[in-house]
């Protein structure tokens, strides 16, 4: 077969008259006056609109219908609030519907890469609809290709027809809210929270290059107002995954979405300049100390998990189980080998969740007008990874531990346990808490993850608190 092959000549001339081509401004997004104003054949609907459109869907076929666009001559407008610059978002846009206090966002799921050389944060931009097919995507609203009864990425070859730019390009003022607004009603929003600072476990680590960090690094961020906690989770992909977190605290742009199983709300950023982080006093817990001590004392009250064989048993009486973001870890009643007393045990081994925020909250315990009460706790640590446990009290629960204003309980020993055994009971030490003005409750808050290899196993007993019987 003969076959047809250029000559050395024909490509030295080729490569030379490339170059001519090329000047420095090459891969710069096109001059403003240079995008020409579409002539829009059809109708301009809203963000808002659209999820109208997939929720009347949901009524009728369930969560997990989707809505095929044809015939419907409509388009999407929308403002750009993602970058793939820093490769932290890949293959999407995340739009909003205003500049300033949107109502409503949306990802756009198409198959190029990159996408900020065309679609710069603040673009406006028109997504032609017929075609497309809407539906929930990793938790969160996505337009992109039907394939197989799947959302499938929008091809490349349609992205010039699907996604119009438009002449105007404007800043993205960032929704202002609390940490308590972080979930449904600002999802696919670009927000700034402010007060936050990277919990105390999260010192000296990566945005997201931990050797346990698979697809994203997940980092717990927590308000210095309520103490809330969340999640910042960021591509391993990023170019500044390797980047070390702040230690200060301060504000945070980015946007509000759901992890890969559309689980769990998270924060992600466009890149660290996102991190406002200016103010070098950081607001660990407050620590609880008191010193009135008494030698002479009774038990007020005391319970030893003996009655409790399930989660249910536990709830009865009073105790309150609580995994923060949603996972099954969670403190339960067990017993302390074959022929031993039952107590309670947590542990995030083959737990499949990284991280884990795993609360006991105690029922209400009356020390009222008591003036020196104290408590005590056994406690067992095996197989251990980590200092994982916390210990807080309150005399405001709320009923719910992410509202309610802990101090961090101090001097208590949590043990080291061994490494690959069950460690034996130890006291946790007697801690005064009769400084404390009403009825109060302990909180036991364990941090941990099964991916990071934070998994220690504690097991507590003998829960109690005693009063002085000095007069």
């Amino acid at each position: 077969m003969t076959r047809y092959k250029n000559p050395p000549f024909f490509w030295n001339l080729f490569f030379i008259l490339l170059m001519g081509c090329i000047t420095d401004n090459s891969y710069q997004l096109p001059d403003e006056t240079s995008i020409p104003t579409p002539v829009i054949d059809g109708h301009i609907i809203s963000i808002k609109a659209v999820l109208g459109m997939l929720a009347q869907q949901q009524s009728l076929q369930g969560e997990t219908a989707t809505l095929l666009f044809t015939d419907t001559n409509n388009y999407m407008e929308g403002y750009v609030i993602s970058t793939d610059k820093s490769g932290n978002f890949f293959k999407k846009l995340v739009l909003q519907d205003k500049t300033i206090a949107p109502t409503a966002g949306i990802v756009i799921s198409i198959d190029v890469n990159p996408l900020y050389t065309s679609y710069e944060i603040g673009r406006k931009i028109l997504v032609r609809l017929d075609g497309l097919v809407i539906g929930i995507e990793n938790g969160v609203p996505t337009l992109g290709q039907l394939s197989e009864n799947k959302i499938d990425k929008i091809s490349s070859f349609l992205k010039d027809e699907v996604l119009i730019r438009i002449n105007k390009k404007e800043e993205i003022t960032p929704l202002e809210i609390p940490l308590e607004k972080f979930g449904q009603e600002t999802l696919l929003r670009y927000v700034r929270i402010s007060q936050l600072q990277f919990h105390e476990q999260e010192k000296g680590k990566t945005f997201a290059a931990e050797p346990y960090d698979v697809y994203n690094g997940e980092r717990i961020i927590e308000s210095c107002r309520t103490g809330l906690l969340a999640i910042l989770s960021t591509s391993v992909y990023a170019d500044f995954n390797g980047v070390s977190l702040p230690l200060q605290r301060g504000a945070i742009d980015g946007v509000i979405s759901k992890d890969f199983y559309g689980e769990r709300f998270n924060l992600i950023i466009n890149d660290p300049t996102a991190m406002l982080f200016t103010e070098e006093n950081r607001c660990d817990p407050e620590p609880f100390i008191c010193d009135l001590v008494s030698d002479e004392t009774e038990v007020l009250f005391r319970d030893d998990f003996d009655t409790y064989k399930k989660q249910e048993d536990l709830e009865n009486a009073g105790y309150q189980l609580k995994n923060i973001l949603g996972g099954a870890t969670l403190f339960k009643s067990s017993r302390y080998g074959k022929e031993g007393t039952r107590g309670v045990d947590i542990s995030g081994f083959k737990s499949g969740e990284t991280p884990i925020i795993s609360w006991l909250i105690s029922p209400k315990i009356a020390v009222r007008e008591i003036e020196k009460a104290q408590l005590l706790f056994d406690i067992a640590a095996g197989y251990d990874r980590g200092q994982l446990l916390e210990v807080f009290i309150t005399h405001q629960y709320s009923g719910d531990p992410l509202t309610t204003a802990w101090k961090k309980l101090q001097n208590i020993n949590i043990p080291i346990g061994p490494y690959a055994a069950y460690g034996a009971y130890q006291s946790s030490g007697v801690i005064p808490i009769g400084c404390i003005e009403g009825d109060i409750v302990i909180g036991f808050r364990y941090i941990g993850g099964d991916a990071s290899g934070m998994t220690t196993t504690y097991r507590l007993d003998n829960l109690t608190i005693t009063k002085s019987i000095n007069k």
